[in-house]
């Protein structure tokens, strides 16, 4: 059975190779029917892959005045050897998310976890990270902390994300990127689900 509670996301994505040992960002992808409804007019065959709370929720006020929200990934990481893992969660404004993007980059966009979940792994492992954000369209500030944990090998303890101002409605749009360290051939990610939850 599903999670009620979630409304916005993707669950059961297809697994990704690691295209390099830089940060990379899970791309929508490129064959129709490689997951129901991608690519789609908003989400662009090889740009980044954007949750956004505004369909359902925030426009009844269920996101609005402080009520949490959390922003989820989880999965599985399958290193070619032994190496460091990296997950980290962004927001980007809808200017951002409408231009399209490929890559990890600034404009736009805003790093909400400082470390991310990360980790040294030698074979294949689960792994989840939550970012637990509050919002309002008075202040328009966006605010939270993260958690995660990768196997038995990490757990990321609650960490406050930074501050995001001036965040309207329509900016709360998320991606995630992911960094493996070492060669980057024949690490894969996936098969994964990201999604927006309500508490």
């Amino acid at each position: 059975m599903s999670n009620v509670n979630t409304f916005a996301g993707f669950q059961n994505l297809p697994a990704v190779t690691a295209p390099s040992t830089a940060a990379f960002t899970y791309k929508v992808p490129a064959a129709a029917g490689t997951y129901a409804g991608l690519p789609s007019p908003s989400q662009i065959a090889s740009n980044a892959l954007v949750i956004s709370a505004v369909p359902g929720d925030v426009t009844g006020g269920v996101l609005d005045y402080g009520r949490p929200f959390r922003v989820r990934v989880n999965g599985q990481i399958s290193p070619a050897q032994s190496e460091v893992f990296t997950l980290k969660v962004y927001q980007c404004t809808a200017a951002a998310f409408a231009a399209g993007f490929t890559a990890v980059t600034g404009t736009g966009q805003t790093l909400l976890t400082s470390t991310g979940l990360t980790g040294t792994e030698t074979a294949a492992d689960n792994f989840f990270f939550d970012v637990v954000l509050m919002w309002d369209s008075t202040s328009k500030l966006l605010n939270g902390y993260s958690y995660g944990q990768l196997g038995n090998q990490t757990f990321q303890p609650l960490l406050k994300t930074a501050q995001v101002t001036g965040v309207n409605e329509k900016d709360l749009n998320f991606y995630f990127a992911a960094t493996f360290a070492s060669t980057g051939t024949g690490d894969t990610i996936g098969p994964l689900d990201f999604t927006i939850d309500r508490f």
